[in-house]
């Protein structure tokens, strides 16, 4: 009979620590807002983006839209590269970048569900129509997650392009040949980007 009492009170004993520490652990937190990509994960990004007053400098509303790919190096930084369509829709021009893409995020304990990150662009500028040259973006903007595997990125920020030109060759048979690219300009303005990451 001792041993049985002796027994039951050890169990009560377990018991009660065990509820105890149950009640002083906080339970585990979701890390579905939490979620960040990896290092060495893939990263796509799909976006749409204006500009004011964009590639063309017609004061005019210009837009499209952007996709970046890549990895994270790091925890903290993407390097990719990208491409898109943007266009002046009120003179019918447009142009296609080409670009590298880099972003750093800034993450803390006490960032859990927006997470603040810097980034540049940099490449060039195919014409579909007119004139070609090169563009370049620094960007600051907030990665917002939506699940494990999506999430939202807005930026905005400054946008330098400049733009060349063919010489017109008045007579030349050999125009495709004899053209000589020159400088028409640069124009620096301002973008906004929503992006969706994958």
């Amino acid at each position: 009979m001792k041993k049985l009492l002796s027994i039951f009170t050890l169990m009560l004993a377990t018991l009660s620590v065990s509820a105890a520490s149950t009640r002083t652990t906080k339970p585990e937190r979701s890390n579905l807002y939490e979620k960040v990509p990896m290092e060495g994960s893939y990263v796509g990004y799909v976006s749409i983006e204006t500009n004011s007053p964009g590639y063309f400098g017609t004061g005019g509303f210009n837009g499209g839209i952007t996709t970046a790919h890549g990895k994270m190096v790091t925890r903290n930084i993407f390097l990719g590269l990208g491409t898109g369509y943007i266009a002046d829709f009120a003179k019918g021009k447009g142009v296609i970048p080409v670009f590298a893409d880099f972003r750093y995020f800034f993450q803390s304990q006490f960032q859990r569900r927006i997470y603040p990150h810097i980034g540049l662009r940099g490449g060039a500028a195919v014409a579909t129509v007119g004139k070609a040259g090169g563009m370049g973006q620094a960007a600051i903007g907030f990665r917002v997650p939506l699940s494990e595997k999506l999430a939202l990125n807005l930026e905005v920020g400054p946008q330098y392009s400049t733009f060349f030109d063919q010489e017109v060759i008045v007579g030349s048979p050999n125009y495709a040949i004899d053209a000589k690219w020159k400088s028409a300009g640069a124009r620096f303005s301002f973008f906004g980007r929503l992006s969706i990451e994958f």
